[in-house]
């Protein structure tokens, strides 16, 4: 959960910085957007398809474990089933997954092309 949280500022650093996010109010209501709502905005601002795809699906990873796999592994183990070696598999994937984005988030900042090339 952690790397999507630094994902998540990330996000919100880029909407800042680059999409005119800059007074005291519009600051405030930026930092209490969650992650989904970001890239929402990020979208709204044509941010590449691409990274909208994949930021998407993390942010549906991480709302999986967040609300799914907790309670789901929580409820197996009262009931004495062992779902551990699916929901780690689940977890391990949703993790690379994350950890792709971030690697591709990065290069994309470093290289000024976050934005849609318009013909």
């Amino acid at each position: 959960m952690g790397m999507a949280q630094i994902l998540e500022l990330q996000m919100k650093q880029i909407i800042h910085r680059q999409f005119g996010y800059t007074s005291e109010d519009e600051l405030e209501k930026l930092e209490r957007k969650t992650f989904g709502q970001a890239v929402w905005i990020l979208k709204e601002k044509e941010v590449r398809p691409d990274i909208i795809k994949l930021l998407e699906k993390n942010r549906d990873n991480r709302n999986n474990m967040a609300h799914s796999f907790l309670v789901d592994t929580m409820i197996s183990t009262s009931l004495g089933v062992s779902m551990e070696s699916i929901e780690v598999r689940l977890l391990d994937k949703a993790i690379f997954e994350l950890e792709n984005v971030i690697l591709f988030w990065e290069w994309c900042i470093k290289h000024n092309n976050l934005m849609q090339i318009v013909n």
